[in-house]
């Protein structure tokens, strides 16, 4: 049975340790490339989906199949960009827009952060990726930090499966909860350096 920490998709925040501010890699396997996510960038802080795109069907555009307009091969099955959960600028506050009551809302944890990968997914079955991974205007790797961030997608999805079975807080605070052996690797895994900061 996987641990709690690791269903809900995080245990701790860590800093890549990478010798340049964009790492750049090709996976052979799909399955190799979601390893390397869970072990890189979602250790390191929360990304959302930001843009998907699909290159047109041959069928779809005036060309010779299997090739571009260009005449080069085809080989991009598509790709995503994943945006840090503090990128963007919070939008600007209108006092004479059409809702001019004041708004009651927390402040917004959007500060423009550029980090980001971009992920390549070849026809071949492999998977290019270029991660920026330095974050600016914000620490993800500080709890108070952690905390205004978003849930990842799979904390999101383990909560809703609990809610879903009909478990009562009580039995979700039992699965939150770390074995013994779980927090003896917790608390060797926080003395390594790169958690030390």
């Amino acid at each position: 049975m996987a641990s709690a920490s690791e269903d809900l998709g995080y245990l701790i925040r860590v800093h890549p340790n990478y010798p340049s501010l964009v790492f750049r890699k090709e996976f052979q396997t799909i399955a190799l490339f979601n390893t390397w996510v869970k072990e890189n960038p979602n250790q390191h802080a929360t990304f959302i989906t930001n843009r998907k795109y699909e290159p047109p069907k041959a069928s779809d555009v005036s060309q010779t199949p299997g090739t571009r307009g260009s005449g080069r091969p085809k080989t991009l099955l598509s790709s995503t960009t994943y945006i840090c959960d503090h990128a963007r600028c919070a939008p600007p506050r209108n006092p004479n827009g059409p809702n001019k009551k004041p708004r009651t809302s927390k402040n917004t944890i959007k500060v423009n952060c550029p980090a980001k990968y971009l992920v390549k997914y070849l026809l071949d079955g492999k998977v290019k990726v270029e991660y920026h991974w330095k974050h600016e205007n914000h620490d993800p790797t500080e709890i108070s930090d952690a905390v205004r961030s978003k849930l990842p997608p799979t904390t999101l999805q383990w909560i809703q499966n609990h809610v879903d079975n009909h478990l009562d807080w009580e039995k979700i605070q039992e699965h939150l909860r770390l074995t013994e052996e779980e927090l003896q690797a917790y608390n060797i895994l926080i003395t390594r350096p790169e958690f030390q900061h």
